[in-house]
């Protein structure tokens, strides 16, 4: 791979992380012995090195949202940034988004009565050390944020970045076109509003921090997702051109070698993404009593065990918050008020575009003799398609919790056809199996499943219609995802401490007190997480007695 790429005139870099432990993560850091800051890190750094690689990218901190020593740290990215350019290689350090964990030690140059966010210790670190400013999901570097990684905007990124550039510090900047757990292209929920924010932060980028660089944190490319990858990195030659692009001409001038039919769904993907950046980030709205400012993207994005639990307990919050929907009916008002219109005026707006996409696949489904233009011209209108039935579904799940209608069925119904036309139409798209099915077992990443098994499967959307249908009140119902998995790394002990973790969670289980948190010590592996309802009983609200005694009983 390394070759190939070199072939094409790239250059090619690995992340190996220092010794951040989460989700597989391939670590430098792994106790060999040795002298001197590299001891631990240079059987590694060797080894990736023979690869041929360019530059090496790391990570810093145990996980995101957990720091390292500060001193040990700038001191093993001196030795290692030392090491590998006597080699001839760069080093690339991403900065994390997360808050709240602090370099003891070391002043914020910006605000100097207070200690610097560890994420940017680089800034004490040898100047040849590449900082890699990193922002999460579409937000843009203006944009509000509403409790993504406990941030309110990304105002202190921004002015890190311009003091890197004003002292000649180089940097990459580091943003996503998806940013997929739980979030957008799993859910599945097309935003190419992450291909008009990337076009905005990289003008501002040109005006304000024009000697940084960039790069792109990307996951997938089905419903519509290969659009924002391509957007991207279309505007990023444009800027490295010289070309002014618009929001609109962004659309038009990536599509317009595909031929006619792609002008409008230029026109369409413009049109969603002014709808989404009005709706889903700057339309900010006060949340009832007790709760935090909202916005619709806490609704639309997927909620699942964990995610649940991260909100409740408000530990590693890495998503915008929602009311969830078995507390909605004691917020009535809130929900009539606040709520309900913006998720029906949305419905609204989206559901035009959705059918100009449903015409064209009508039309132009054949591509003409081209299978390669209309396989992509379906991806992407089923995108915009499964956009409106989701912001359909939701809608239909909150009017039946909250009780508005007098009766949930009618809220249920909605929900219901919306998962079966959603589920019709990922269907059509024929999405190859590796990427969709059930593997059952957790290599060579932490989940057990390929990348879009929860969108094919639209987990999410069926989650949440049954917690309604059904009453579900446990906490962490359906966990997707094994917290040991996910957040230890590989060692002798790890298969013990999972086991502990699943015998303790069947043992709360059976505690008045603590079962509805007994399942956030476990995900599922061999076996999808279950009951999902079949969705040709999404819209029942008694289903078979089986069912009720497998899934909550």
């Amino acid at each position: 791979l390394v070759v190939r790429a070199q072939e094409w005139g790239l250059s090619v870099s690995i992340d190996a992380p220092v010794n951040l432990q989460q989700q597989h993560a391939f670590r430098l850091e792994v106790g060999e012995a040795g002298e001197g800051p590299l001891g631990p890190v240079k059987a590694r750094l060797d080894w990736l090195c023979d690869l041929g690689l360019d530059m090496i990218s790391t990570e810093i901190g145990s996980t995101e949202f957990s720091h390292a020593d500060a001193s040990e740290t700038v001191a093993l990215l001196n030795a290692t940034v030392e090491y590998l350019a006597a080699k001839g290689k760069q080093l690339v350090v991403k900065n994390h988004a997360s808050t709240n964990q602090y370099a003891t030690g070391y002043k914020d140059p910006l605000e100097p009565s207070k200690e610097l966010n560890f994420n940017y210790i680089t800034y004490y670190a040898d100047k040849r050390v590449v900082s890699a400013p990193h922002t999460v999901q579409m937000y843009s570097l203006s944009d509000p944020l509403v409790g993504s990684y406990g941030r309110r905007n990304f105002s202190d990124i921004f002015a890190m970045m311009k003091l890197l550039d004003r002292e000649g510090k180089p940097q990459v900047f580091f943003p996503e076109t998806a940013y997929w757990v739980d979030f957008d292209n799993s859910v599945p929920l097309f935003l190419p509003l992450y291909a008009t924010d990337r076009l905005r932060d990289l003008q501002t980028l040109t005006r304000e921090v024009p000697r940084a660089g960039h790069l792109n944190f990307e996951s997938g490319w089905a419903f519509g997702y290969w659009i924002n990858n391509a957007a991207q990195a279309f505007a990023a030659w444009s800027r490295r051109n010289g070309e002014e692009l618009t929001e609109e001409r962004l659309f038009h001038s990536l599509l317009a070698p595909l031929g006619a039919p792609f002008d409008t769904v230029a026109d369409v993907l413009f049109q969603l993404a002014a709808l989404q950046n009005r709706t889903l980030v700057h339309d900010v709205f006060e949340g009832p009593e007790g709760y935090t400012p909202q916005t619709l993207m806490g609704y639309l994005q997927g909620w699942e065990g964990m995610a649940e639990a991260q909100e409740h307990f408000q530990f590693a919050v890495v998503m915008p918050p929602r009311v969830h929907p078995r507390d909605i009916s004691k917020r009535g008002d809130w929900y009539i008020e606040a709520l309900a219109p913006r998720l029906k005026a949305l419905a609204i707006a989206a559901r035009p575009l959705a059918r100009r996409c449903r015409s064209l696949r009508a039309a132009h489904g054949g591509g003409g003799g081209d299978a390669a233009r209309a396989a992509l011209l379906k991806d992407a209108c089923v995108g915009v398609e499964l956009f409106s039935l989701r912001v359909e579904q939701v809608g239909g799940i909150f009017e039946a919790a909250s009780g508005a209608a007098g009766s949930p069925e009618g809220g249920l119904l909605r929900s219901a056809a919306a998962i079966r036309e959603g589920l019709a139409l990922i269907e059509s798209l024929a999405l190859a199996p590796e990427w969709t099915r059930w593997t059952g077992e957790a290599w060579p990443t932490a989940y057990p499943y390929g990348y879009l098994w929860p969108a094919a499967s639209l987990f999410f959307w069926r989650r949440d219609h049954q917690i309604v249908a059904h009453g579900v009140s446990e906490a962490c119902y359906l966990n997707l995802y094994d917290p040991v998995e996910i957040g230890l790394p590989f060692s002798r002990y790890k298969r013990f401490v999972q086991n502990l973790a699943h015998g303790l969670s069947k043992t709360l289980g059976w505690l008045p007190w603590f079962y509805h948190y007994a399942g956030c010590l476990t995900g599922p592996s061999a076996e999808p997480p279950a009951p999902l309802d079949p969705a040709g009983a999404l819209a029942t609200t008694s289903p078979p007695m089986a069912f009720v005694e497998r899934a909550y009983f």
